[in-house]
């Protein structure tokens, strides 16, 4: 369900009732016996503020305006976890701060995220950091990091990416005609991880905790046939 409380503020909360089942890459294990499934019911709570922001509003579908203000979400979601004879509540707080803009040379965009659960919870209700899942390039994944590599429950990662107008690349003879784009980013992710959610479900041995912050940078350039980057 929505609800627009002014036109930069918008909300909506969502109730679920998920089951987990295992799979190879997640197996259900507590002390040496498996978990055949795993049952969650929550409801979570995200707002959304803009500042200024146009929206259209067509066909029940909902488009924001690209803007150079911040846009900023915070989620609280609340729950309750049901397995074999082991059952339990917990709580979520997580909040996102992101923004885009334009400079004379160029775009940048960054993103901010951070998060805390409170309680106990089985491994696969936890927050597993995006990892490299595809091939494909994405702002919003650690593309040196395997997928659910490293998992926490308090965490805060940071995305930023500068995308240049052809700076070098359109002074380069040939290599001008492509009219390719620089572009650069970092990537930054950090988290702890309390030791009480290994009693609840056995944390599989591909996926672990920070010892330290975890950061990447790459460059390379886009706009390669007009939508692919490398």
């Amino acid at each position: 369900m929505y609800n627009d409380w002014t036109p930069d503020i918008e909300s909506k909360w969502i109730f679920r009732n998920t089951t987990y089942l295992p799979n190879e890459l997640l197996p259900f294990v507590r002390n040496g016996e498996e978990i055949t499934s795993l049952q969650d019911r929550n409801f979570s709570l995200t707002t959304r503020f803009s500042f200024g922001e146009r929206v259209i509003d067509e066909h029940f579908q909902r488009l924001y305006i690209k803007s150079s203000k911040p846009i900023i979400y915070a989620t609280v979601e609340g729950g309750e976890f049901k397995f074999a004879d082991e059952k339990g509540k917990y709580g979520k707080l997580s909040g996102t701060f992101m923004q885009r803009g334009q400079f004379l040379l160029g775009e940048w965009r960054y993103m901010v995220e951070a998060g805390k659960i409170f309680g106990d919870v089985p491994y696969p209700m936890l927050k597993f950091l995006q990892g490299k899942d595809a091939t494909a390039y994405n702002r919003y994944e650690f593309s040196m990091m395997n997928g659910r590599e490293y998992i926490a429950d308090t965490y805060a990662t940071l995305f930023t990416e500068l995308i240049t107008n052809g700076i070098i690349l359109n002074n380069i003879p040939l290599i001008k005609h492509l009219n390719l784009r620089e572009i650069a980013s970092f990537k930054m992710a950090y988290g702890t991880l309390s030791d009480g959610h290994s009693r609840l479900m056995t944390i599989p041995e591909s996926s672990g905790k920070f010892t330290q912050p975890y950061s990447e940078v790459s460059i390379g350039f886009c706009n390669l046939l007009g939508v692919a980057s490398v």
